[in-house]
């Protein structure tokens, strides 16, 4: 009987939100919002890699793209790809996924038509190791870039940069 009741008993700490464990831990909607509004006015800091793939890899795009990721035109517009361009960035940095959206928007001004895919940090590195992307921002160390066989260009960017650039 008194296992009966120690089984209920914890079942109905643990599993009623926001349980006893979430209030230990401080796992609470309360200090999950805080959390993410932390980590919404971080900056942009350390070194970023953007890894260009074949499709964009053509002569004049990689120094459109170029420009665009610091912030600057590079005039005139360009005979964009066809298809739609996607720029992966792995999801839970926020100030990336900022930086993403307003590089897409330059993209765009100059031609090419690029929509930023968020993903998990497993599925991210599996589509940069196999090569599914046509742009794809990381930040430098998540990783082993030696791992990317089959990106044709990468440009090497500074946080501090690409703040201003925001």
């Amino acid at each position: 009987l008194a296992t009966i009741v120690f089984i209920i008993g914890s079942g109905a700490l643990l599993s009623h939100p926001p349980s006893i464990v979430d209030a230990i831990t401080g796992a609470t909607p309360k200090a999950k919002a805080k959390a993410a509004a932390a980590e919404a006015q971080r900056p942009l800091a350390g070194r970023y890699i953007l890894f260009l793939g074949a499709e964009i890899s053509r002569d004049g795009l990689i120094d459109v793209v170029g420009a665009a990721a610091v912030g600057e035109q590079s005039g005139g517009k360009l005979q964009a790809p066809e298809n739609e361009l996607r720029l992966a960035v792995p999801d839970g940095e926020s100030a990336l996924g900022r930086y993403a959206e307003k590089l897409c928007a330059r993209l765009d001004a100059a031609g090419l038509d690029v929509e930023v895919a968020t993903y998990s940090d497993t599925m991210f590195v599996s589509r940069a190791v196999s090569g599914r992307f046509d742009l794809l921002l990381t930040p430098d160390g998540l990783f082993d870039t030696d791992l990317m066989k089959n990106a044709d260009a990468a440009i090497l960017l500074d946080g501090a940069e690409m703040e201003r650039a925001n």
